[in-house]
């Protein structure tokens, strides 16, 4: 038997299947370099901490949402002042009138 002559397309073919997985081969390499670099890089910058500015900002950002009222409470608060008003209005008269009854009860027993 003689051997088998191959045809001159398929040896172009396995020839150029060579160089594709040849490719192949170096753009996995490459995708694997590029993927530990940016694993570092995100492992950096997750390290890193953000300029002072920032965490000023976020404290102001803090406190004023911790001294934030809803409208109800706002409600509520102004009627309780006004009690409290109302409530030292009335003590205050009656402290008055009580002076007042006071110094008539001395001019009254010369």
């Amino acid at each position: 038997m003689k051997p088998r002559k191959k045809a001159p397309g398929v040896e172009f073919e396995l020839d150029k299947m060579r160089e594709l997985e040849q490719e192949l081969k170096q753009l996995e390499s490459r995708n694997k370099h590029f993927c530990h670099v940016l694993a570092e890089q995100r492992i950096d910058r997750s390290s890193m901490l953000p300029p002072m500015g920032i965490f000023k900002k976020q404290k102001r950002i803090k406190q004023f949402e911790q001294q934030l009222f809803t409208r109800t409470q706002v409600a509520n608060i102004r009627r309780e002042q006004s009690r409290g008003f109302a409530g030292f209005l009335l003590f205050s008269t009656i402290a008055a009138a009580l002076v007042w009854w006071g110094l008539s009860l001395m001019q009254a027993i010369p």
